[in-house]
């Protein structure tokens, strides 16, 4: 699957990881192979109901004890739906402490 965006172009497998993005500029094209999964770390903690409350992500070796890492928090409707997502502290910033994530006030 490609796509392109703003003279970006991305080729995706069917688990959407990026595999590569072609930048052009002035007619020249220059290929980037990216490899995604090794740019963060993910981690997942699910709730009681077996949904996944909160995503954490951080560079690789970031101990799940330290700062470095930013959490989001999935709020479902009745349906099991994600209708918003939620940041630890109201921004994206990589100073969290996943440890940590449920003291976190979330917007």
């Amino acid at each position: 699957m490609a796509t392109v965006l703003g003279g970006y172009e991305s080729n995706a497998d069917t688990k959407d990881t990026l595999k590569e993005i072609t930048v052009t500029t002035a007619g020249a094209k220059t290929l980037l192979n990216v490899d995604v999964g090794s740019l963060l770390t993910i981690a997942i903690a699910y709730g009681s109901n077996g949904l996944a409350e909160y995503v954490g992500e951080a560079a690789p070796g970031t101990a799940k004890s330290a700062a470095g890492w930013r959490i989001k928090k999935n709020v479902y409707d009745s349906n099991n739906r994600v209708v918003d997502v939620l940041w630890a502290e109201g921004n994206a910033d990589f100073d969290k402490v996943w440890n940590n994530r449920a003291s976190y006030s979330y917007s």
